[in-house]
This record gives structure tokens, sequence and C-alpha cells, in this order.
């Protein structure tokens, strides 16, 4: 019996071995390639009534490669102010048909799936939900943008671009800091 166990715990271990080497990432991926890692982030909201900007917690995230260096997979935390939890996976790849950057987003809970596509514009990345929303503005679309990207820490802002013209800025954001 002992043998058996031996040779089962010895293929278990090659096996680990073999799937926890590193993985390339695709060159199409790379400019997300900044986002691998351990991250803690400060969130803030914009409040709709006064305009200002709440304080809404820490985040915290681990990006990881996986499908062979085809995929992100962002594993995201948050301790809402409000002493709620927000918890979700962030899948961000690239499509090879349209030919650009897309993230889709699915929040636990409550099986909602966002997705958006876009590209590297400069040294930011920008992305664009792909569906409409609406509001008591009228119907927009929301983009973000990662910015002020640095080895160890990057910036992430959320706008809405309404249909008749008028963007608001940074309806959220939050600046990130990585911690592994």
């Amino acid at each position: 019996m002992e043998k058996r166990q031996l040779l089962i715990a010895l293929l278990c271990w090659v096996q680990v071995g073999v799937f926890a080497q590193s993985q390339e990432v695709s060159p199409e991926l790379m400019p997300f390639e900044f986002t691998l890692g351990k991250w803690e982030f400060s969130w803030h909201l914009l409040d709709a009534q006064t305009r200002k900007y709440v304080d809404d917690g820490k985040a915290y995230s681990t990006v990881t490669l996986i499908h062979n260096g085809m995929t992100y997979a962002d594993e995201f935390y948050k301790k809402n102010a409000d002493g709620t939890e927000t918890r979700g996976t962030t899948f961000r790849s690239y499509d090879s048909v349209s030919k650009k950057l897309k993230l889709v987003w699915m929040t636990a809970g409550n099986l909602s799936i966002v997705s958006a596509t876009g590209n590297q514009v400069g040294e930011k990345i920008v992305l664009t939900f792909d569906k409409e929303i609406n509001d008591q503005y009228g119907n927009y679309v929301v983009r973000i943008t990662f910015y002020d990207i640095q080895k160890d820490r990057y910036k992430w802002k959320q706008d809405f671009m309404y249909k008749d013209g008028t963007i608001v800025e940074k309806t959220a954001f939050y600046e990130a800091r990585r911690i592994e």
C-alpha cells in the first residue's frame, strides 16, 4: 500500500509541476501584462447628487495568466463602505477576428456579465462596454481607461458617454498598488 501511495503522490507532484510552469504571454495580450500579480486598490465613486468623490473602501485583486497565455483571470474582492462585499472575476483576452482587446466582467451572486472592447491608445488602454445603459439623463456607454501605468502602480477610471455627446468623466476611479 505504501508504494501505491508513493506512486500516486509522485504522479500528483509531477502534474502540479507541469501545470505550475510559467506561461508565456501571447503577443496580442502584452498591453495587459502589467496587471499580473496581486493588487490593492483605493476606490472612489462620484456621488451623483453632490458631484463629489466618496471614498468607497479598499479592493484587492489577484491576476494570473491562464489558457496557455491567451487570457488573464482577475479575481476581484471589494469591501464596500456600507459593509457589503463585491466579488467577481474579469477575463481579459484578445479577439483575433476583431483585432481588439476584450474584457468580460462577471459579478458573483447576481450573475451579471459585462463585456467591453478596445485597444491600447498610446500609453493607455481604453475599452468601451458593448451594451448601452439608460439612466435619468439618457442612454450612455461606459468607457474604462487604464492609465499612468507603472511597474508597481496604475490608475483606472470609468466615464459615461451619453448619446447626446455629453461625457461625464471619472464616475468611478481607483489607484492600484502592487502588493506582490
